[in-house]
This record gives structure tokens, C-alpha cells and sequence, in this order.
């Protein structure tokens, strides 16, 4: 399970960090959002390796996956304060693969793109959460990794990243 409202405090904070440092707004940056989502996701599926059927080499460390969802989530949080929601998401279990879990939420993600609404975030936002109860992440080490890479994130904001 995904409850937002845990996470919807630190995303608000840095989000305004953010759009301050880089003199923009959440409207003018909504589309580059749902865009880093998109590559937020790739780079989980491309760690995760499952569609890569024609390699032998393993999955990415547990770390390294949760690390690289937890940016998505940054995403997904950003859109969900857009709309002022705090949906709390509790994925089933599915018959389908990583594979096609992961297609799910990009074409879920995508259709965010001209029909930006609570019912399509909240659907895209479960399609992501599928992921990771088919990775069998726990509601705890989604929020740990996602706090660790908060904290990173502010770090790079220091940093002028």
C-alpha cells in the first residue's frame, strides 16, 4: 500500500525548493514532469532487465530498483499535490509480468498527457504501484528509498545540481 499523505509533505517542500532555485512554476513544469516519469520508469525497467530476453545477466540489486522507483514517486507526488490529492493506493495482485505491468503504466502515464485528471493520475499512479507489489517492495522500504532520495535530492539542490 502507497499512502500519500506520507509522502505528499516532503514532495510539496521540494517541489517549491525547486521551482524557486529554477524561477519556474508546478503549470509551467507539469508536462516535464510527466515526462521525467516516463524516464523515471524506463530506467527501473531498464534495471530490472526482465524484457531483455536476450541476456542471461541478472536483475539490478534490490537497492538499486527501489532507488530508481522511488524516483518515479517523486514524480507521481508532484502531480498528485497539482491536483491536490492524496489518493491511497493499494495494488492487487496481477496475472500479468513485469513487462507488461511496466507498459501498463506508460500507457497509463501517457494518457495523463491530454487528459490530466484525478481519475487518470490515480490510474497511472496504480499502474506504478503494480510494479512494485509485483517486485514485492513493502510499503516501508518504498518509503525508506523514497526519503533517502529526497534527502539526495535536496543535497543536488545545495549543490546546484
Amino acid at each position: 500500500m502507497i499512502n500519500t499523505l506520507h509522502y505528499i509533505p516532503y514532495q510539496s517542500e521540494l517541489d517549491e525548493r525547486i521551482f524557486t532555485n529554477h524561477h519556474t512554476t508546478r503549470e509551467a513544469t507539469r508536462h516535464d514532469r510527466l515526462c521525467a516519469l516516463l524516464v523515471e520508469l524506463g530506467e527501473f525497467a531498464n534495471e530490472m532487465r526482465a524484457f531483455k530476453y536476450w541476456s542471461l545477466k541478472p536483475s539490478s540489486a534490490q537497492s538499486v530498483l527501489l532507488e530508481e522507483y522511488a524516483d518515479g514517486l517523486h514524480f507521481l507526488n508532484s502531480l498528485c499535490i497539482d491536483l491536490n490529492i492524496t489518493p491511497l493506493i493499494q495494488p492487487e495482485k496481477s496475472s500479468l509480468g513485469v513487462v507488461a505491468l511496466t507498459l501498463n503504466a506508460y500507457e497509463a502515464i501517457v494518457a495523463c498527457l491530454s487528459n490530466f485528471d484525478e481519475q487518470h493520475l490515480i490510474f497511472a499512479y496504480e499502474a506504478y504501484a503494480q510494479l512494485a507489489y509485483a517486485c514485492e517492495f513493502t510499503s516501508e522500504q518504498l518509503f525508506e528509498a523514497y526519503v533517502s532520495k529526497h534527502q539526495k535530492n535536496h543535497v543536488r539542490q545545495d549543490e546546484h545540481y
